[in-house]
């Protein structure tokens, strides 16, 4: 299945800005363009800040958060060390913070996914 036919199913609210205080940003976060962005499937929701490269203008749909939050959440599959390597990370604090928001993210999906949750991971990427 197209991840763009399953996120047909989830709904997405989109607001400018992020809940993020601008001195927590990091420099490319500062640059782009950011949206706080509620998914809901099944009665469930997620609500995630998002980032855009400031020279996208649209706003987000639910395909391409999806397709950015899942794509987190694979990580989550790997060990810290299979993760630096596949990202070409050097093992630091900086990387092992980006590792556990991946594994935060992935039981996140798999909270707002449930029994959908391995449907929407083995899903085709079409975005």
């Amino acid at each position: 299945m197209k991840l763009s036919e399953l996120a047909r199913q989830v709904t997405l609210r989109a607001v400018p800005g992020t809940r993020i205080p601008f001195e927590k940003l990091d420099r490319w976060q500062k640059q782009s363009s950011p949206w706080t962005c509620t998914l809901t499937f099944q009665g469930r929701r997620l609500t995630v800040d998002y980032f855009q490269g400031h020279a996208v203008t649209e706003k987000p749909d639910s395909p391409n958060v999806l397709s950015s939050l899942l794509s987190d959440a694979s990580f989550a599959q790997l060990s810290f060390e299979e993760f630096c390597g596949e990202l070409g990370y050097e093992t630091s604090k900086e990387a092992r913070k980006t590792y556990r928001a991946c594994l935060a993210m992935a039981t996140k999906l798999e909270k707002l996914l449930g029994n959908e949750y391995q449907t929407f991971m083995s899903s085709e990427n079409d975005v």
